[in-house]
């Protein structure tokens, strides 16, 4: 999905930008991989996270700000979509105000970068 959605965004957006996460380094390997073939490399980040956990998900934040503090202000527009796969136990409950995604959503919003 990664690599279909950096082809149809390099047409629509100045400097687009994908971030694949997963909890699985052969997982993101094979998405590196098929994005250097289908010439995306560029617009790829393959970030190892589990969005079941907070540290996580920290850690994955941290990393996206200091990908941005190395960039010109100009290139500074964060992230265009954050993509990960078998999410679909993100979204049970979610009527709950405590439901996993709510949580995950709450860590990557958040202004704070430390574990609470």
């Amino acid at each position: 999905a990664a690599i279909a959605l950096s082809k149809t965004m390099r047409h629509h957006s100045n400097s687009p930008s994908v971030i694949a996460t997963d909890v699985s380094k052969s997982a993101l390997d094979l998405t590196v991989t098929n994005a250097y073939r289908n010439g995306v490399k560029e617009m790829i980040d393959a970030i190892e996270a589990d969005y079941r956990d907070v540290a996580s998900l920290l850690e994955l934040k941290k990393t996206i700000i200091l990908s941005r503090d190395n960039t010109s202000k100009q290139d500074q527009q964060g992230f265009d979509i954050i993509i990960g796969s078998s999410l679909q136990s993100l979204f049970d409950g979610t009527q709950d105000e405590n439901a996993q995604l709510w949580l995950a959503l709450d860590t990557l919003l958040s202004k704070s970068t430390r574990v609470q």
